[in-house]
């Protein structure tokens, strides 16, 4: 996958490969703004996987639109062999590890909204929340 490159792809293509009961081994390559997918199941599997690639299916994470994204075409893979399982924990781990980070900064957010209500309650003299 090419441009625009967006850090919200992973998420979506490792979703949409368990939607159609594959494997997928998504990495970001930011220096290149590319996304490299290595997917393995049937051929028709990996077939419908990509053609929903090409046709923009990815789901929207987090609420987001769905990224824009040029997909590459589809070579054989002949890289190293993938530990599936090694993979999937590093990425859920990845990905709790953000989602973690995302609920800290939003509480700081929340956090900061409060007070400025506080401070404009008493600046109105009405009784702030609490």
């Amino acid at each position: 996958m090419e441009r625009k490159y967006s850090i919200l792809h992973r998420p979506a293509l490792i979703q949409l490969a368990d939607e159609v009961g594959i494997k997928a081994h998504a990495t970001n390559l930011r220096d290149k703004e590319r996304v490299r997918v290595v997917a393995s199941g049937s051929y028709s599997s990996v077939q419908t996987y990509y053609g929903n690639i090409v046709n923009r299916q990815l789901h929207p994470t987090f609420g987001e639109e769905t990224p824009e994204y040029k997909v590459g075409k589809m070579k054989d893979y002949d890289g190293p062999d993938i530990d599936w399982s090694g993979y999937n924990q590093q990425f859920m781990s990845a990905q709790l590890a953000k989602s973690v980070g995302f609920f800290s900064y939003l509480d700081k957010k929340i956090d900061a909204m409060h007070k400025d209500i506080k401070k404009g309650a008493k600046k109105n003299g009405r009784h702030p929340t609490k």
